[in-house]
């Protein structure tokens, strides 16, 4: 059986929501080239085609700590991101050693926020927020 197979299958025969993890663009991506910059989406619009665009079925987004460029993040605001998954790699620490994501990496949420309803996007940065917190205390003994 085939990933889309299994994932018709699920849809199909469950009431369950399959959220697929995905990173915003491809590892190793050249920001300055946009020649793959659309693979990753490329394969979400496979996947989705080959569900028949199914309502439970969504996409989880890795966010990178170089983001790319703005026309590929707009067409990522169309698609049915239900998840953000922040690493702790992504935030910096401010003047008082907190951590705190760039401008871009905040108006980033925050498009994905006005684009969807605040209830339907989940950020998952406990872990960032734990490291952080851990490098700060061991950094003031």
């Amino acid at each position: 059986m085939n990933y889309a197979s299994i994932l018709n299958f699920i849809l199909r025969e469950t009431q369950v929501q399959i959220n697929v993890l995905l990173p915003l663009q491809e590892e190793g991506a050249d920001i300055n080239s946009t020649q793959d910059e659309g693979s990753v989406w490329q394969v979400w619009n496979t996947i989705q085609s080959l569900t028949n665009y199914h309502p439970r079925i969504s996409v989880a987004l890795q966010i990178p700590k170089t983001l790319p460029s703005k026309q590929l993040i707009r067409q990522w605001f169309a698609e049915p991101v239900r998840i953000l998954v922040c690493s702790a790699d992504i935030f910096l620490l401010n003047n008082k050693g907190f951590p705190v994501l760039s401008k871009a990496h905040q108006r980033l949420l925050n498009n994905f926020i006005k684009v969807r309803l605040p209830d339907d996007v989940r950020l998952r940065v406990v872990e960032a927020i734990y490291r952080a917190s851990k490098f700060t205390i061991s950094r003031g003994k």
